[in-house]
């Protein structure tokens, strides 16, 4: 997960794979589609950034917090990034972000406040809805 969020989001990324692992690698385009940016200040509802997150195929989960996965406590939202090892607190304020902090997962010791970030999908293998919707009407 890191590698495919490193390729959509950088330009200078070189990943060595035998081939058998790049073609089962997800569109890539349709993984960037679905990312989100969050930055403080950003208006968004928290039940827009929930359903967001479940779009991206995150699991809620509000008593076990690991990669993946995301819970909710009133207006602030800790999500896990299957391609990081800490915890992305996310603190809403009426209809805005604000505050972003890095989180320690396991001391729950603030790393750092982020002006603004990038989450991708939880998983690589992502199909944008209106993608579904086009199979579905075939």
């Amino acid at each position: 997960m890191h590698a495919v969020s490193s390729i959509v989001s950088r330009e200078d990324t070189i990943i060595v794979a035998s081939i058998s692992c790049i073609f089962g690698l997800g569109n890539p385009e349709d993984f960037k589609k679905l990312s989100i940016e969050l930055e403080i200040g950003k208006k968004i509802t928290r039940q827009k950034l929930i359903h967001r997150l479940i779009e991206m195929q995150y699991e809620r989960n509000d008593q076990v917090l690991e990669q993946g996965r995301f819970r909710v406590r009133g207006d602030v939202i800790d999500i896990v990034p299957s391609y990081e090892d800490d915890i992305i607190r996310i603190e809403l304020e009426t209809e805005f972000i604000r505050r972003i902090r890095e989180v320690h997962l396991i001391t729950g010791d603030v790393k750092s406040t982020i002006d603004r970030i990038t989450l991708y999908p939880s998983r690589q293998y992502v199909v944008p809805e209106e993608k579904q919707k086009e199979r579905w009407d075939r």
